[in-house]
């Protein structure tokens, strides 16, 4: 630690004895002033790491919503235009959506009772919040932005996806948790018939704290601004901190690295166009040669030129001609961009010359657990939806299909059935637990005629019988059946056996 670290803990240290000592807010000011001049201090000496606190109404750190809006700005441009950050988003995008979410538990529509699934079916909801499009802008706000927001109507039950940029100030628990109850929305409404611009300032509280809404929220500028009792909006968080009242974006580190890492890169562009500047070296056996020589060659503008070198007259080649910069050596610095969006190298540079194909096809356990543990978010966030849509005492079932493989799936429930199969687990658990593994909503076990064994014997015998049905040779009747041939014969015949079938010729 540098004297000047020294000296500002120092100040520091003096600060929170006069805070203690007297409780004035003068001491209080001493002391946050000395924090930010720590802040400012470490920010200086770490030079290339993201300052990650701030202040929030003197009380609460972590990101301000300013902050997630000017990081977000920066990181929505470098989604298309960086490669590695832009490849980042779509390989944790598929990854985390890979077969969809799945849906349990949801009630069948009865009189009297919600439809959930025409709520869930709507094309606005679907737009906004259901739809596989609508899960992909999600976790691009999440990876770009650090939160994403939906306004929901308390009557209707749609939902609307509202942009960070209309949000611009929080309500928190006032017991200073860190924890946001309500937000502050601003936006411009554009009459399209008379093209009128009406500007509207609602505060929203979230779902989960709906019971502590108010008719109005003060302003420090003494407005009252009204709360909306009709709607609620939900919040999802990316990487979210105890105390702090917004996450970070999953993005955010990724981005500062790749800059560094892209400057690597041009550096050695730079080195290799200059290795390639050279191709021949020539001497000269006299001064006066050397110097004409250089005359000629002196200014090397192109791949390829001759550089005039003194000493004996040859021409030799360059030892850098036909080599380039070793680019790899600059693979432990983009690790370092793959770390910050919980990839692998290998598989954020799409490089397999650093890995196995199935390094890139694959997640290692660490990327996997850091899918799984966005998912489990995700999940949280859709029963907070679902069970605001569904009826009350309404508890929704929501998994997602797992990373495992079909083999690694099937050794799991082998080696489950087993403790079936020895009395150690009831037939629900079974089925829970085989529903968990294949990422199914949990059901309840077929009981009577609706049973696979009972099922399967219905199907083996109306199978059998069809097949009986089709071996059988037809029996079909004679067309002169019950035909009389005048001689007391049946069936066209002739039943006489007296009858002379010889002729008389003439």
């Amino acid at each position: 630690m540098n004297a000047e670290s020294s000296m500002v803990l120092h100040e520091l240290g003096e600060a929170i004895d006069l805070t203690q000592a007297a409780g004035q807010t003068a001491g209080l000011e001493v002391l946050l002033e000395s924090f930010n001049r720590l802040r400012g201090l470490l920010a200086r000496e770490d030079r290339g790491w993201v300052r990650l606190f701030g202040q929030d109404e003197g009380v609460e750190f972590g990101l301000t919503l300013d902050d997630l809006k000017d990081w977000g700005r920066k990181i929505r441009e470098s989604v298309p235009g960086a490669p590695w950050i832009g490849r980042g988003f779509r390989t944790r995008a598929n990854f985390i959506w890979k077969d969809g979410i799945q849906y349990g538990n949801i009630p069948e529509p009865k009189q009297g009772l919600v439809n959930l699934r025409d709520i869930i079916n709507r094309p606005g909801n679907q737009f906004h919040f259901f739809a596989p499009s609508a899960r992909r802008k999600t976790e691009h706000r999440l990876y770009t932005e650090g939160i994403a927001f939906w306004i929901g109507n308390e009557k209707s039950k749609d939902l609307e996806s509202i942009p960070l940029r209309q949000i611009t100030s929080q309500f928190i628990d006032p017991d200073g948790l860190g924890t946001a109850w309500a937000y502050l929305r601003e936006w411009t409404h554009r009459n399209p018939r008379t093209g009128k611009s009406t500007q509207y300032k609602r505060w929203y509280f979230t779902d989960q704290f709906k019971a502590m809404r108010v008719p109005y929220i003060g302003a420090a500028d003494g407005q009252r601004i009204p709360v909306d009792q009709n709607h609620v909006i939900f919040d999802q968080h990316a990487n979210h901190t105890d105390g702090f009242v917004y996450g970070t974006p999953d993005a955010l580190a990724a981005f500062i690295w790749n800059g560094i890492v892209r400057d690597a890169y041009m550096d050695g562009r730079t080195m290799t166009q200059a290795m390639a500047r050279f191709a021949l070296k020539a001497t000269a056996s006299t001064k006066q040669g050397a110097e004409n020589a250089a005359l000629q060659y002196a200014n090397a503008d192109t791949a390829g030129s001759l550089a005039v070198v003194g000493g004996a007259g040859d021409l030799r080649l360059m030892d850098g001609a036909g080599k380039g910069y070793d680019f790899t050596s600059l693979g432990r610095l983009l690790a370092v961009v793959a770390a910050a969006v919980v990839f692998s190298k290998v598989a954020l540079a799409a490089d397999s010359g650093d890995g196995s194909y199935a390094g890139i096809s694959s997640l290692d356990l660490p990327t996997r657990l850091a899918m799984n543990a966005r998912r489990d978010e995700h999940i949280e966030l859709n029963q907070r939806v679902l069970r605001w849509m569904g009826p009350s005492s309404f508890e929704p079932d929501v998994q997602f299909k797992p990373f495992d493989g079909g083999e690694e799936a099937y050794r799991i429930i082998q080696g489950f059935m087993l403790g079936v199969q020895n009395d150690l687990y009831g037939l629900q658990e079974a089925r829970n637990f085989v529903d968990n593994v294949l990422g199914l909503p949990n059901g309840t076990i077929p009981t009577g005629d609706d049973r696979p064994s009972i099922l399967l014997a219905q199907a083996a015998q109306a199978t059998a019988a069809a097949k009986a049905a089709s071996s059988a040779t037809p029996q079909t009747a004679s067309p002169n059946q019950g035909k009389s041939n005048g001689t007391g014969g049946q069936q066209g015949g002739n039943a006489s056996s007296d009858l002379r079938s010889d002729t008389i010729s003439k």
